[in-house]
Order: C-alpha cells, then structure tokens, then sequence
C-alpha cells in the first residue's frame, strides 16, 4: 500500500512538470458597429479610425469616397474608450458615390463613417494636461446625438463650435442611442437605455488613458434625461463610477411627470416600442417611481441639477394623404413647465428653474450669439466653478507605473464587492428606510464616527436579525460625499462562495476597491508584484503578504479617514483568527487611517478574537426596541404587499397582522419566509396555513422541510437540495447534473429542472440561472441541525459519491483539445459552449475529496482506495490528467490546477503517514518528487525525483 500510495504521488509530480502554459493576449480584429438609418437631408458624418492627424484622415477619405468629394474636417478628437481617433466632417459637394456612405466600414483604410452617432461622440479633447472633466450631452425621445443640438436651418454646432472656447479644459462628448418613433422595431426600456448609458459613461478614459476619472457634468434633453436619472439610480445603488462622479446636469425639457403624447400613440401603434411610449404618459407609475428613486438616491448637496423649460408650443405629428408623418399638427407644450422642473425638491425655485422662450425641440439649438445659449453657458460655469473636485481626483503620484498598477487590479479582483452587495441586496426584500434609521442615530455609531479614539465597532447579532440589510443600508449612508472627510471601503463574507469567505480573499477585495478609487496606492504592491506576480496571491503567505500591505496602505498621508465595513465575519471559514487579529492590531495603529466596522452572529471566538471589547459593540439583542420597531415597519410593508397582491379583506389583513407580530421575535427573516409562504397559498386557506407556521427559524424551517419531503419527486427535490448544500459556490443549472446525480429526462428539460428546483425555493432562490440559498442559516440547519437527514448516508458519503461522479463525468467528457482549436495555445471563442457542468468540477472535485477524508480519517476502507494503486484517482491522472490541466487552462484556472495538485499531494502523503503509524506497510523505498516546488531565485519549475532514503 505504502508503494502504491508513493507510486501515486510520484505521478502527480511528474505530469506537472511537464505542463508548460502558454498564454496569449485575446488579439480581436477592428469591427464596426453601424446602426440607426440613414436620412437623405442629414449632411455630417462621424469618422472613426486609427488615422493620426487631420491630413492623413483628408488623405483616406479621398481614397475612400474619391478625389469628387472635397471633406471638411469640423472636430477632431481622441475617442473616449480607446486611442483612436474621431472626426465630424462634411462634404462640399454631392455625389454619387456618398450613397450608403452613412453606414459604411473601409475595410482596406480601417475607418468607419456613420451618421447615426450612437454610443459616444467626442467632439473635443483638451490637452492631456488641461483635461479637468467631462461633459456629456444626451439627446431626447427621437432625437440624433448630433443634429438635436444643431441650430436649425444652419451648421453651428454649439456643443462642438462654442463650448470649446468656453470651457478649453472640459472634454466634451455627445451620446446617442437609438429613440426613434415611427417605424421602431426595438424593445428597449429605461432599464436597457440607462444600463448601456452607464457602460458607456464608466468606460470612458482619460486622454491620457489614465487611471483618473475626471468629474461629469452632463447635459441632457428630453427622454435623455429621463435615461439619465434612471442610469444615475443603477449607479448609485451599485456606487459605481457613474455615480460617484457624476458632478452636476443641465436638464432641457425632461418629462419627469410626463408629457403630451396623444399625437405620437398612433404613430407607434402595433409596435415594439407601444409600451415603451405609453411609459411617458403624465400619469406614468413608473415615472412616479423613478421621481422618488432619483431622490433618495442622488441626494448629495454637492451635486447642482438646473431645469429648463419651454415657453412655446410644438407641433405635432399628424399624417398626410401620402400617409407619411410630419411634425405639422396641432401646437401643443410637450412638456409642461411642472413637469420640466419637477426634479429634486431643493432645486424647484427660481435659482434653478429657467424658462428659455423655444419650442421644445429649440431648447437646445442654439446659433452662433444666441442670447439662450449666453444663459446655458453661465449657468454651466457656475455648476463647474461651485464644485470641490472629490478626492478621487486627486493628481496622481508622479512616476506611478499606471500600467503596473492595473495588472496588480486584475491580479487582486476575484470578485467586485459592489457587485456582490447588489447581488444580496437583490435576493432580499426591499431595503426600507424605517427599517434601518435607527442605527444611524445609535450612540455607539455615532461615536465611531466622530470620536478618533474610537477605530472598531462589532455589530453583532442572531441568524436572521437583518445584519447584512444594516450593514448594506450603513455602506450607502456612509458614501463620501464631495469633500476629503472620508472615504469608505467593504466586503460581505458569503460562506457558500470560495471567493467570498477567506481572509485572504476579503484583504483582496478591500485593497481592491481602495486601489480603484485611490490609484496612487497601487504603488504599494509594485515591489512584491515586480519580484512575484500573480504568485504572492497564491502561495501560502499570501495573507501575511497582504496584511502588510494593506498596513502600510492604511497609513498614507494623502487618504482621509477611511471606513472599512466587514459584514458576516462568522462565514469567514479560513483564516479568521488571522483576520480578526489584523483587524485588532490596525485598529490600535495610531497611524493607521482606517476605521473598522464589522458584523457578525454571536460567536465566542468572534468575541475573544475582538477583544471582548463591550464599548465597540453593537448588539441587536440589546437593542430589542429599536430592532422591533424596525421589524414591525417591515411585517406592515410585506403586509401591504401580500393585501394587494391577494386581495385579502381588511379582518384577513389584521389576521396575518397579528400573527407576524405575535411571533416575529424581533426576526426579519422569519417574517420574509412566513409571508413567501403565504404568497403561495390561496387566499383562504392563509389562516389554517398560519397556524402550521411555527415562531423561531429552526422549527420554521423543519415545517418547510417537510413539505418538501412530503411533495412530488421528493427524492430529486432532496437530491437538489444535498447539491446546493455541499457546493463550494452557488450552482448553474447545468452544474446540478454533476452534483446531483438526476436523471438524463430531468437534465435535458430545463423546465423540469426549474420545476423541481422551484419546489426548494423555501430554502434557495434563482437568479440569472444560478441557484443561491436564502440564508446562511439554511445551510447550518442542514450541516448541523435537523436537515441532516436528507443525507441518508451522511455528508462525507454525499462527498464521496460527488468525487465518484466527478471523476466519472470528467474521465467521459474531457478529451485533448476539447474546444477545437485550430492552433496550440490559441485562445477559444468566450462564447464557446463548454460541456455542461465541467467547469464546477474539475475546480472542485479535490476540495470535496479532502472533506470526505477529513470526515472519515484513517477508519474508512473505501478512503484508502480512492487513494491505492490502480484506485479511481489514480487511474483518472494517469489517463486524463494533461486533459483535465488544458481544460482548466481555458477556463483561466491553470494555477489552481497545480495548486489542486499540491492539495492532492497532501492527501496522500497523509495516507502514507497513517499507514506507518499503523504499521500496516513498513517499505520504506517511497519516492520524494520535488516536481512542483519552485526554485526560490529563478522561479523554474524542478523537475527532479530522487528516492528518499
């Protein structure tokens, strides 16, 4: 056994040391993206290309459209997501060949000529030291990003042709998008126009392609406003750029209640867009929506919004006998000066309220020495001139290595924080304001906050008490506004994701964020990324490593005070000892910039590893009144949700009322499952239901339980349930198969697998065909509760038989060169589809191979074999082994692959070693490799084996 288990290890190393990664850099050919149609009236031309200057661009478009045509370059500019350049330009003379030129790409000259001017245009670049910040201008409901902000029987631009010479520091963009009325096939909503706004915006570079992104002003017109704000409140919700820099607007007629589109519905009758345009109508609910959305959520007093309104009526559109529409109807106001003007309550007086005396398309086309344009430019200077540029401004360090520094940001990014804080705040329940206010205004929060003595504060509470809804709601209280104060950093530890629940991968994700927002500090992981790389990350040290960063980070002068927010630090499953002494230990730093505030359930070694510091606690349970009060306004809002959705009648209502409040205990979550249930039951049976509901969670979820077992296809619910339970990360569809062990019939018929997921839903919910639970606790109450029954032959059997099927699955499926490539090393399509299932498995199948030793120790026969000679793992290395690596090398996983191994290697030296303590082999001639240790200096891989003596 003893040689076998040798002969084992000795394979592994030497198939590693034959692995030779070659990475190559995703090379993409230049495509055009061309859309919107072509007007025959329409006279300028956008021009995209890698041309340097404005010679060599006259130069291909004479090639391109022949020597017939004269161009007239009018802007020349550096496009805002890459190096290439832009132009507007026009023609002094027609031509046969300028037909189809509106949407056309030269393949042979690599420039693309447009006149749809989608996406963003930019019209003029400052000098790369004179850049200050950015204005975007957005056109309105069937408006062009060019022409609605050119003056009407004329060729001034002002946006292109004034406001340069006004602002010469200011970049200056126009963004267009496609609104057209009549003829629309499109489908899009204010959710899709403000995600692509948003995209757009935050993936814009400086002219210098720096990592500064500059403050944005932007300039809006009618439905464009409305894109805005809607972009605005995804941004702010998520704190992303947008957001975040987002300095002050122009709005010019923006419907905020609506406006008048009885003349435009028979335009869009029968057309994809119909609903889309009925959006607008002044009694519009989601308007209503968006009004209070944009409120609370864009609140900064730093921010300025001015309103513009018109004074003259529009003509409608009205169809002729040729059946063709023209704007030659009735004169009616569009949009009503109420409505123009209704943006945030504290900008509704005269100071920011203008009327400008145009029609509503006028009110931004301005001539040469328009006296409106003379009030737009003012009043732009005095939103540019009132503003404190926020910190993130802030020069940067002179001789910083941007370059460097943006490896280090890919290298440390395993997950975006914002991202998952949205992702969890979305799989709960509407985040109210009464439900958290009170924190705000706690003594003990307080305190952190003002007094500098004070560095640390736990929140600490029972499963289910709304920690992360407090901690998500603290995170969007304590956003920096414009000024040097603070700023503010987080992480939410998820014990089901492998990325979210180390204390390695939550200094990842601090330093991240910090380095996104402060790109100075990158400078602090140049030296070891320069002699290591990607490795620090990986090796064993790695925390250590990044712990002394990040110390060194958190004292630098040129930062404000900076709020780290830590939530659920009891799913932090490896290296929270590390962690909380790291947190201890910066928090008694006098130097250190970082005020810390985490949370977590009422665990002892939580409680010693802080400190047992009762005067930075922050305990739910010892603040019953507010935590009911807070309770309370959630069960009347689910209540009122629950009375319309069910149309329950007002005695049923107090009925459900009561209930909830008689036996919440001060638990969000209990309440939140008791009315999903209740969401599922007709109506009247809601009051026999309510008493089969038990008070507290555990015996709630013992009743869900047993629903689930007592349903149809109990045995493949419970299947699914064991897989969800025992995955390393939230599970895809296709990755149940593997797991789960369910039939072909059910896998190849995804409503059948939504369906039988669906009747788990008391416990997991499915977002975007990933399967999450609910709840941490969920997963306790299966490990270590009354759930463990569904593992009839226990979890380290439910382990075993995943590594059986996983090995199984792999041995059927990998093959050498499964993504067809033509060339060794050429890099797969992104959009190639991979075998179902394969990328979970071949990631994790060691990780739960060792749960299912650790489980069973040196007792169980059955773990021996797994690790024997001629045993299933070594019989799948040694035929599939450089299969298994190449996969994972597509998949970006190939140090993980090594990594895995090493943890394989571990494996079976611990079964040598418990075959000598047991005595059951005494060979000594075993084999040491040294295959995967990497020389210290030169950093090659050492392929020797030598016999151990």
């Amino acid at each position: 056994m003893n040689i076998a288990i040798s002969s084992l290890i000795a394979l592994c190393g030497f198939l590693t040391a034959c692995i030779i990664a070659i990475l190559h850099q995703i090379r993409l050919q230049p495509r055009a993206v061309l859309a919107g149609p072509a007007t025959t009236t329409a006279v300028v031309f956008r021009v995209r290309g890698p041309f340097s200057n404005r010679d060599e661009l006259l130069g291909l478009l004479r090639s391109c459209v022949g020597t017939s045509c004269t161009p007239r370059i009018h802007s020349f500019a550096v496009q805002a997501d890459d190096e290439d350049k832009v132009a507007t330009i026009t023609f002094d003379t027609t031509s046969d060949q300028l037909t189809g030129l509106e949407d056309r790409t030269f393949d042979h000259e690599n420039i693309t000529i447009d006149r749809s001017f989608y996406g963003l245009t930019v019209l003029f670049s400052p000098g790369t030291s004179d850049h200050q910040l950015d204005i975007i201008a957005i056109c309105g409901l069937g408006g062009h990003a060019f022409g609605s902000f050119k003056e009407r029987d004329g060729t001034h631009m002002w946006l292109r042709d004034s406001l340069p010479k006004d602002f010469p520091h200011a970049r200056i963009m126009t963004y267009g998008y496609d609104s057209h009325i009549h003829g629309s096939n499109s489908f899009q909503d204010f959710e899709s126009l403000a995600s692509s706004l948003r995209v757009a915006v935050e993936g814009i570079k400086s002219p210098t392609n720096s990592l500064r992104v500059k403050p944005i002003i932007f300039i809006a017109h009618s439905l464009g406003g409305l894109v805005l704000k809607e972009a605005l409140i995804q941004s702010g919700q998520a704190n992303s750029n947008l957001f975040r820099h987002t300095q002050g607007a122009l709005f010019f007629g923006v419907p905020n209640e609506g406006m008048d589109i009885a003349s435009l519905i028979p335009m869009v009758e029968d057309q994809p867009n119909e609903a889309f345009l009925h959006t607008l109508h002044p009694e519009s609910e989601l308007l209503r929506k968006q009004s209070r959305q944009f409120q609370e959520i864009f609140n900064s007093p730093a921010t300025t919004i001015f309103s513009f309104y018109e004074t003259k009526t529009s003509p409608t559109a009205k169809k002729g006998i040729d059946n063709k529409w023209r704007m030659n109807g009735d004169e009616v106001i569009l949009v009503g000066s109420n409505s123009a003007t209704h943006c945030r309550p504290w900008e509704n007086k005269a100071h920011h309220v203008k009327g400008l005396n145009q029609d509503h398309s006028g009110l931004v086309k301005f001539s040469t020495r328009d006296h409106a344009y003379i009030t737009v430019r003012n009043i732009l200077s005095e939103v540019i001139g009132n503003q404190d540029i926020p910190p993130q401004q802030r020069s940067v360090v002179p001789g910083m290595d941007e370059d460097l520094t943006n490896t280090c940001l890919q290298d440390l990014l395993l997950t975006n924080p914002k991202d998952e804080m949205i992702r969890i705040e979305k799989g709960k329940d509407t985040l109210l304001k009464d439900c958290y206010q009170w924190i705000m205004e706690d003594d003990q929060l307080c305190d952190w906050r003002t007094d500098p003595s004070r560095r640390l504060l736990w929140l600490r509470g029972d499963p289910g008490k709304g920690k992360t809804m407090l901690m998500i709601s603290l995170v969007r209280e304590l956003q920096p506004s414009w000024n040097d104060s603070h700023t503010l950093t987080f992480f939410f530890c998820q014990n089901s994701d492998t990325n979210l629940n180390t204390a390695t991968a939550v200094l990842r994700g601090l330093l991240w964020t910090l380095i996104r927002e402060y790109p100075s500090l990158g400078r602090y992981l140049h030296t070891d990324f320069k002699h290591s790389g990607k490795k620090l990350l990986e090796s064993s040290n790695a925390f250590f490593t990044l712990r002394r960063i990040m110390s060194e980070l958190l004292q630098d002068n040129t930062i404000p005070t900076i709020y780290i927010l830590v939530d659920a630090l009891d799913e932090c499953d490896r290296g929270r000892e590390d962690l909380l002494k790291f947190i201890c230990e910066n928090a008694a730093e006098e130097k250190s910039k970082a005020k810390w505030l985490v949370s977590s359930r009422n665990h002892l070694d939580i409680e010693m590893g802080l400190g047992g510091n009762q005067h930075s606690m922050l305990s739910l349970e010892l603040n019953t009144t507010h935590v009911e009060k807070a309770v309370h306004a959630f069960i009347t809002h689910k209540i009122d949700e629950l009375a319309n959705k069910k149309r329950y009648t007002e005695s049923l209502r107090n009925l459900v009322r009561k209930h909830l409040m008689d036996n919440a205990h001060s638990t969000f979550l209990w309440v939140a499952l008791v009315c999903k249930r209740l969401e599922s039951v007709h109506k009247y049976k809601t009051a026999s239901e309510l008493k089969r509901l038990p008070p507290e969670l555990s015996p709630l979820y013992d009743r869900m339980l047993e629903q689930i077992l007592e349903g149809e296809d109990s045995d493949l619910s419970t299947a699914i349930m064991r897989s969800i339970i025992l995955a390393k990360r939230p599970l895809v569809f296709d990755e149940l198969y593997a797991l789960s062990d369910l039939p072909e019939e059910v896998m190849d018929d995804e409503q059948s697998l939504l369906d039988l997921v669906s009747r788990c839903a008391s416990f997991a919910t499915i977002r975007e065909r990933t399967i999450y639970l609910i709840h941490q606790s969920v997963k306790d109450y299966f490990v270590t509760g009354e759930g463990q029954k569904i593992f009839t032959t226990g979890i380290a059997q439910e382990n075993r038989e995943i590594v059986n099927r996983s090995l199984c699955i792999m041995s059927t499926r990998l093959k050498k060169n499964i993504c067809s490539l033509d060339s060794p090393g050429a890099t797969p399509n992104i959009n190639m589809p991979l075998p179902g299932g394969l990328r979970y498995i071949c990631i994790f199948w060691i990780e739960h191979l060792e749960e299912y030793q650790a489980a069973c120790g040196d007792s169980d026969g059955d773990n021996k074999e797994f690790l024997s000679y001629q045993g299933e793992v070594y019989k799948f290395l040694l035929r599939y082994l450089l299969n298994w690596l190449e996969f994972l090398a597509l998949i970006g996983q190939l140090r993980g692959g090594i990594s895995l191994l090493r943890r394989l290697e571990g494996l079976a030296k611990a079964s040598i070693t418990i075959l000598r303590q047991t005595g059951t082999n005494n060979h000594t001639g075993t084999f040491r490799h040294e295959a995967i240790l990497i020389h210290p200096r030169r950093g090659s891989i050492c392929p020797t084996m030598r016999p151990r003596s």
